[in-house]
């Protein structure tokens, strides 16, 4: 069933542990969703009844196959695929001291909080801008067909492989 946002909210502020265990996945924002939930508002704070300066903890356990993974480097990651380490990762994510917890959630937080919409934007043109910088230089083959076909871009100082280099 299609879960509301509003009971989402709720699942991830109260949870001391996110468990992302995607097998294969692009940039999934469930766990970024997870620490600005942990962290609270006034509205989750009243309902949960905690006061707003309160330690904010939280524990993330992503599969490392996820493309949020690298970003948040405060979890712990796991290999989806081995059912015993994802639940050590867990038993460790929960009985990890509240110290260690709140280190964790400030570092995601701050990640999270200072990476918006505009930062992202603005390091994809940084990135844009970098790769197309000598794009008027670079030679380009189409090579494949179908869901196979690739771009290859090669710049003019490119010289092939002799046979005799490799022996």
């Amino acid at each position: 069933r299609l879960v509301p946002r509003n009971e989402k909210t709720a699942y991830y502020a109260m949870a001391d542990c996110c468990l992302v265990n995607a097998v294969r996945d692009g940039m999934n924002l469930v766990p970024y969703k997870y620490i600005i939930c942990r962290q609270g508002t006034p509205g989750i704070d009243k309902a949960m009844g905690t006061s707003r300066d309160s330690p904010r903890t939280s524990m993330l356990v992503v599969s490392e196959f996820i493309g949020c993974s690298p970003s948040l480097s405060g979890a712990i990651r796991v290999n989806p695929w081995d059912v015993d380490a994802v639940a050590e990762a867990v038993n460790l994510a929960l009985k990890m001291s509240e110290a260690e917890k709140r280190l964790r959630h400030e570092k995601h937080y701050h990640y999270v909080s200072t990476h918006d919409v505009g930062y992202w934007a603005k390091s994809f043109l940084q990135d844009l801008e970098r790769a197309s910088q000598d794009h008027y230089n670079k030679r380009c083959w189409g090579i494949g067909f179908g869901l196979s076909f690739r771009v290859l871009s090669l710049s003019p100082s490119f010289r092939k492989l002799s046979i005799d280099h490799i022996v």
